[in-house]
């Protein structure tokens, strides 16, 4: 019960953030029913709200309804996986999945250059839209004294996921 109020009172408190008040808009919800739904389909996981309410915040989510989201966090990433890896074979292959096992198997966090090194990506302007389309799943980090930006996984939970799958 202490968790599903934290729950609903982190989803009463995204209810100001722009990004979360278009999709209520867009999907003529009432806040009290939203914030069910996102209860329900968190199942109380504050990792799902994160990913799901940083999502909808910034737009990705707009077009799907509550209902077309999946129930769950593991849910959830599966759905991400899937609809990533079938936007292009060709880009999940030789773009995508690089980047998420070198985010997956190093230890600490990497910049942009590191990943193009580790992966043979052959430029940022390549790289960089994948690092966009995940970025809901990264953390990044700019250590004093450094100019470039680093990256990581933001939750082990997700990095879990991605050892768990096989090259699907």
């Amino acid at each position: 019960p202490d968790n599903i109020r934290d729950v609903e009172l982190f989803l009463r408190s995204s209810l100001i953030i722009p990004g979360v008040r278009r999709y209520l808009a867009i999907h003529n919800l009432a806040e009290d029913a939203f914030i069910a739904d996102f209860v329900d389909k968190s199942e109380g996981n504050f990792m799902y709200l994160r990913y799901v309410i940083g999502a909808i915040a910034v737009g990705i989510e707009h077009d799907r309804s509550p209902s077309s989201l999946p129930r769950g966090l593991r849910n959830y990433y599966e759905d991400h996986w899937r609809r990533m890896r079938s936007s292009s074979e060709e880009e999940w292959f030789e773009l995508q999945l690089p980047v998420l096992l070198v985010l997956t198997v190093v230890a600490e966090p990497v910049t942009v250059t590191e990943i193009l090194e580790l992966t043979n990506i052959i430029g940022r302007a390549r790289l960089l839209p994948i690092m966009a389309k995940w970025g809901p799943f990264l953390h990044e980090t700019k250590p004093a004294g450094t100019t470039e930006p680093r990256y990581r996984l933001y939750h082990n939970s997700f990095r879990e996921f991605i050892r768990d799958r096989k090259s699907t």
